[in-house]
């Protein structure tokens, strides 16, 4: 993930455009054959996992979107 890395380096502020989530019933790709087979079962355990893990770096860094 990139906000791990940017993290990593230092970086102490960060701006994120298109980061929605995913969706159980609409496409998650422009192209749909990019997406993974399991997104649409899975995208409410993805989506979980993500606000987690943005709320622990906001502890280091500031996070906007």
């Amino acid at each position: 993930m990139m906000i791990k890395l940017l993290d990593e380096i230092g970086i102490v502020s960060v701006t994120c455009a298109g980061f929605d989530g995913y969706s159980e019933k609409e496409d998650n790709y422009l192209n749909p054959e990019m997406e993974y087979y399991f997104v649409k079962k899975e995208a409410s355990n993805l989506n979980q996992h993500m606000r987690e893990s943005i709320y622990e770096y906001r502890r280091t860094m500031n996070i906007n979107f």
